[in-house]
């Protein structure tokens, strides 16, 4: 996540984000290869990018913190 620079590109993201999405690319890489580790998930991550509506939803969430109690 760190070595692929995630957390630079999308600022906006929390690490738990940028864990669960390059755990999400792949499970989607390993079907096309089975030896497909996190750095490749990272690095296909890297060049996908976020659309203009999700990263919206991301930063309005992210603004409306949980109130405590």
């Amino acid at each position: 996540m760190h070595a692929a620079g995630l957390p630079a590109k999308y600022p906006f993201k929390t690490e738990a984000d940028l864990f669960l999405w390059i755990y999400e690319r792949r499970r989607d890489l390993r079907v096309l290869d089975p030896a497909a580790d996190f750095a490749a998930a990272a690095a296909f991550a890297l060049t996908e990018g976020v659309s203009r509506r999700d990263r919206r939803t991301i930063v309005g969430e992210a603004a409306d913190p949980l109130r405590p109690g």
